[in-house]
């Protein structure tokens, strides 16, 4: 059970990859028409979709909510890429300081 467990959770984690977003979501509007409660297959779906949802909830917020949220996320990413640039390794251009403005996030 705890290997299942962890696997949701690793599962759920790689799924706010926005890299797989359409990927994501194209297999689970596959499966909604005929969605089986039974089926894990359908369940992992579903579980991705609910954590993406989450995610990336924060733009419909209202904006005193969500523009601390906003910052929090850009010093992240910024930190993120900063460190990559420092090791020589390739940047994510939406984490990259010196290409992304606040409004532009």
């Amino acid at each position: 059970q705890y290997k299942r467990i962890r696997e949701g959770i690793i599962t759920c984690i790689l799924a706010t990859d926005m890299t797989r977003h359409s990927e994501v979501l194209n297999k689970f509007k596959s499966i909604v028409p005929v969605f089986d409660f039974s089926s894990r297959e359908h369940k992992d779906l579903l579980m991705m979709v609910l954590i993406k949802v989450s995610d990336i909830s924060n733009e419909a917020r209202p904006m005193e909510v969500a523009e601390p949220w906003l910052d929090c996320l850009l010093q992240e990413f910024f930190n993120q890429s900063d460190v990559e640039k420092l090791e020589g390794l390739p940047v994510s251009p939406f984490m990259d300081r010196d290409k992304v403005t606040k409004p532009s996030s």
